[in-house]
């Protein structure tokens, strides 16, 4: 085809190349301006400060990076996730593939940059893969005393990448540059003893070489950092050098910033000592700066410094870290224990002689005075507003983006939409058609079909409403012969609290016309937030000795609550859904007309428990929404690792009381109240299940179901052995630890305590001690000691150390074993149970009993994982079998998958009548664990046992288990009864438990009510139909 010769080429760009690692490296911030709201005064750069506000990102090379500063238990960083997002979206546009195994977000350690960061400590060092190898292999050639200067070479190279994240480290590398020089560089030579010991020294300090995250990088460009020449030196000690001949060429100008405080504020002296006769002047200055930074550090260890000299010798030196000056590094290496020790920075400043009023101490003069004012700007920057500084240096020409030397952004054609205000852009995106509304989601209006005319007369009623209540999908007139939704508390047309409003409103309910009424009452006095309280458990009503300015919303919110109660009421006789919101934790569900309704044997609804966190929401809020729809007994509790925002105080940023922020309902908690309610719009056999799950952002509803478990474990690491309840606890209690030990011993204390395992145990110790004194429970120490040897393997050999004191612990205070439930009073609960209505609740307190099972395995069954002698077509043995899905033993060598049995017969007739009939995937106690301590308590209180016995549902597998044991069942049986694998402990229980009984120490009154109630439970199971 005409071509000769054909030359090969990678389709991609040279890392070696820095013409073509520069290119790649704009192209990318050229996508990052493009596609997010990211400024160029936010980026990291190598020549300037960090940007000052909370925010940061940079690019090395194709690595992009965010970090953002987020107060303590803040939750993830929200600009952080919008930048990522977009910057992923402008990826794909561009056509480039993200490294998915590279990609980390949220987390507040990573590695990147060739750096280790740990956002909680705030240091930044090298990557321990790379340092501890360079740790290994220093100390081997130290101890063979044999190497080349091509190793050497190596050596010092790795060090010096390593000390460069604390540079005063360089100052230790002397020897390393000039033994050997002049031989052959693969000539392997013996070591002296000098440079061994700073190979081995500087091994050693690798570990101490991180900086702060918060200290700042210092400003001062490479100095020159040589002794000047005697003759020079005398004519600086006088002071009448030249500046411009301190340096070989190019000297360094003070920033007008530095000039104006060099001038306008006023100095006093700290300290002066004299300099000797004889020594060099740059020596005595540097000494001079690190005296300086000597005594503020023991002032303030772990803290930022600023120091000012007219030397750029001293600066550079410094800054730097070292010097190419035996003197200056001798000096400098004297500083790195105290340098180190109290973990002090410098800010360094270089003033001209001439304006450094620290220069008249030395010459026996007067200090000045200032010679200018202050500026207009320095009150507001010393408070954290920098626009008048700003201003200034712009017109100065000092800004700091105006040294980097960078190309207009337009160069990069960077295009972005003029959205001036974050508001601007919720508008538009809001503007936006969405997506979502094409997925066949319940809630699209084609779904439903068109309703019959309501009557005229329902018409006429509604007619008489203002038009402004009604709320229609486009403009004009709504029309009001079909069937609405009735909102009540989201306007503010009229008081509900009028009896003629409320009872137009009942009678609209009874004519059918809404598909599903609801509101949430917003009433201050329910909130157990007041502060003093006006009501309580006891008086939910309202206390007696209230205070008389809160008397009207006490009365009022007492209103609203028999308000609601009987729109409740009139809806569910009519046929019409329903749903209101309120606080869990609100005195509205305690109202006497609520108790009645909730308390009901057969009530028309049921309780929808919601956290708002899982909505996105900062506050946890836990709400409930007593519904008739789908939503109805379906829980979305919270799940964040983190403490959330407290709703108690004022919010200065929303100018309200964060009840108040709090009290409006998150958006995806709006979409899901919206499609259960307009499922009513259906015929009742083609109505959807709403899944809470909806809420989540997640687009299947297979959320942690076992079928799905989504992307499989890329490693066995990730496999956690204990439950997130369980890692909780251990983080609160780690928490804990961590802040005695920080009251108690500084950080360098600490750090230091890190490396000695014995030490580290014997401190572990004397925080056991300290919770035992404070009156702590012994089940946080135990917690502690076995996360302690778990994790840090180091501490294994020291820990019985620790174990000890849990075994002097429990001679002190011995186990309390939960008191087992006798026998007689099991049977006078399920039979009060059965004449209350509450057969479910007997079902699970016999299942718990007879089986001898924990009382949440039955409380968490379905009727399928109950096998009865009908579902086995078997009459003849009267035994139960209970399948345990999820057992606590599940991962200690027992099966995945239990079961209990119950042999009772009479008990298991009265299972058959109860559930022979109910679908497989109804639960056997479809209310809450706390419903069913509710009325765990409430039978105890009717049969007359009092709470000082703390009789709980805990006991009655331990009743069961010593009524099993008085029957002469074996211990070896009652083991794989009660799906127990050591004997010693089963043992040990039933010595303590099986010759005691609570019911001698009962009353006489409370003996014969449940003797009563007793007698009668044979005949209460044989009467029982379902």
């Amino acid at each position: 085809d005409g071509h000769s010769f054909y030359y090969a080429a990678l389709n991609t760009l040279p890392m070696g190349d820095r013409n073509a690692v520069s290119y790649g490296q704009t192209a990318h911030v050229s996508l990052l301006l493009t596609n997010t709201d990211v400024l160029l005064e936010e980026m990291l750069t190598l020549d300037s400060r960090p940007p000052r506000g909370s925010f940061a990102t940079g690019i090395c090379i194709d690595d992009f990076v965010c970090l953002e500063k987020r107060p303590r238990g803040s939750g993830p960083p929200s600009r952080t996730a919008r930048v990522m997002q977009n910057m992923r979206r402008g990826y794909v546009a561009a056509g480039l593939e993200r490294s998915e195994k590279k990609a980390f977000e949220a987390q507040t350690k990573a590695s990147f940059w060739g750096a280790a960061v740990d956002g909680i400590s705030g240091d930044v060092r090298a990557l321990p893969t790379r340092a501890l190898p360079v740790m290994s292999y220093i100390l081997e050639i130290s101890r063979l005393g044999l190497a080349t200067r091509a190793l050497l070479d190596l050596v010092a190279g790795s060090l010096v990448a390593i000390f460069a994240f604390r540079r005063r480290l360089l100052s230790l590398l002397n020897l390393i540059y000039t033994e050997g020089r002049g031989l052959p560089r693969d000539l392997v030579f013996t070591l002296s003893a000098g440079l061994r010991d700073e190979l081995t020294t500087a091994a050693i300090l690798i570990s101490t070489a991180a900086t702060n995250l918060r200290a700042r990088a210092s400003p001062i460009k490479p100095l020159w950092n040589r002794l000047l020449r005697p003759g020079a030196a005398r004519e600086r000690a006088v002071g009448c050098l030249a500046t411009e001949e301190e340096l070989p060429a190019d000297e360094i100008k003070a920033h007008p910033l530095w000039s104006k405080l060099a001038r306008a504020l006023q100095y006093g002296g700290a300290w002066r000592r004299p300099c000797r006769r004889g020594r060099h002047i740059n020596i005595s200055e540097v000494r001079a700066g690190l005296q300086a930074e000597l005594r503020q550090a023991r002032k303030r260890p772990r803290s930022r410094h600023n120091l000012a000299m007219d030397s750029q010798v001293a600066l550079g030196a410094l800054g730097k870290g070292r010097s190419s000056s035996q003197a200056i590094n001798k000096e400098l290496r004297r500083s790195l224990p105290a340098h180190l020790g109290y973990e002090s920075y410098l800010d360094l400043m270089y003033y001209a002689s001439a304006e450094n009023p620290a220069d008249d101490g030395t010459r026996n003069v007067p200090l000045r005075a200032p010679t200018e004012e202050l500026p207009l700007w320095w009150p507001a920057a010393l408070e954290g507003d920098f626009e008048g500084l700003d201003a200034w240096l712009a017109a100065c020409g000092a800004l700091p983006q105006d040294a980097l030397g960078l190309p207009p952004v337009a160069e990069l054609g960077v295009v972005r939409r003029p959205v001036a205000t974050r508001g601007e852009a919720r508008k538009l995106l809001w503007r936006q058609p969405t997506s979502r509304a094409s997925r066949g989601r319940p809630g699209s209006r084609a779904d439903f079909p068109c309703g019959v005319a309501l009557p005229s007369s329902t018409q006429e009623l509604l007619s008489t409403l203002p038009v402004r209540q009604f709320v229609t999908v486009g403009p004009g007139v709504p029309d009001l012969s079909k069937k609405g939704f009735l909102d009540l508390y989201s306007g503010s047309f009229g008081d509900l609290l009028e009896p003629d409003c409320q009872s137009k409103i009942l009678a609209l309910i009874k004519a059918g016309a809404f598909y599903c009424v609801g509101g949430g009452p917003v009433c201050s006095s329910m909130s157990r937030a007041i502060r003093p309280p006006v009501r309580s458990a006891a008086h939910p009503t309202g206390l007696p000795d209230r205070r008389a300015t809160l008397e009207d919303k006490v009365l009022a919110g007492n209103k609203h609550a028999s308000f609601t109660a009987a729109v409740v009421r009139t809806a569910a006789a009519h046929d019409t859904d329903f749903w209101i919101e309120n606080p869990a934790a609100s005195f509205l569900w305690l109202q006497p007309a609520w108790k009645e309704l909730l308390d009901d044997a057969d009530p028309p609804g049921r309780c929808f428990l919601l956290d708002c966190c899982r909505c996105g929401a900062p506050w946890r809020k836990r709400t409930r929404i007593y519904t008739s729809t789908s939503l109805g007994g379906q829980r979305l509790l919270c799940q964040c690792p983190g403490p959330h925002q407290r709703l108690s105080g004022y919010c200065k940023e929303r100018r309200q009381m964060w009840t108040k922020v709090a009290e409006s309902y998150p958006r995806p908690l709006n979409g899901v109240l919206a499609a259960a309610a307009t499922e009513a719009m259906r015929p009742a056999g083609d109505r959807r299940h709403i899944s809470a799950c909806d809420i989540c952002r997640c687009g299947t509803q297979r959320i942690g179901e076992a079928a799905n478990p989504g992307p499989p474990v890329e490693s066995l690491e990730e496999v956690q052995l204990v439950s997130v309840r369980t890692q909780t606890l251990q983080r609160r209690l780690l928490s804990d630890f961590d802040a005695w030990l920080a009251s108690r011993l500084s950080r360098p204390a600490r750090l230091s305590l890190e490396g000695c395992a014995m030490a580290y145990c014997a401190v572990l110790r004397a925080y056991g001690n300290y919770l035992f004194q404070t009156g702590q429970p012994l089940y946080k120490w135990r917690h502690l000691c076995a996360f302690f040897q778990k994790e840090r393997l180091s501490l294994r050999p020291y820990m019985p150390l620790c174990w000890d004191l849990a075994t002097r612990w429990e001679r002190l205070c011995p186990t309390a074993h939960r008191t087992p439930i006798p026998y007689a009073l099991v049977r006078a609960m399920i039979s009060l149970g059965l004449a209350l209505g509450w057969a479910r609740f007997a079902a699970v307190v016999g299942l718990s009993f007879y089986g001898t099972a924990r009382v949440g395995e039955p409380l968490r069954a379905h009727r399928g994982a109950i096998l009865l002698p009908c579902d086995l077509l078997v009459d003849e043995t009267p035994v139960c079998y209970v399948r345990v899905e999820a057992p606590k033993t599940g991962h200690r060598g027992a099966g995945k998958v239990q079961h209990f049995v119950v042999g009772e017969a009479a008990f298991v007739r009265f299972l058959e009548r109860l559930l022979a009939r109910s679908p497989l995937e109804e639960k056997l106690f479809p209310a809450s664990a706390a419903t069913f301590r509710r009325r765990w308590n409430y039978v105890l209180q009717r049969l007359g046992v009092p709470a000082a016995f703390k009789l709980t549902p805990g006991g009655l597998r331990g009743g069961g288990a010593v009524l099993l044991y008085q029957r002469g069942t074996p211990v070896s049986d009652l083991l794989w009864r009660m799906r127990l694998r050591a004997q010693a402990t089963l043992e040990s229980y039933l010595q303590e438990v099986a010759a005691i009984s609570v019911l001698p120490a009962f009353t006489d009154a409370t003996r014969r009510r449940i003797a009563a109630a007793s007698s009668v439970y044979d005949v209460q199971l044989e009467q029982f139909t379902a």
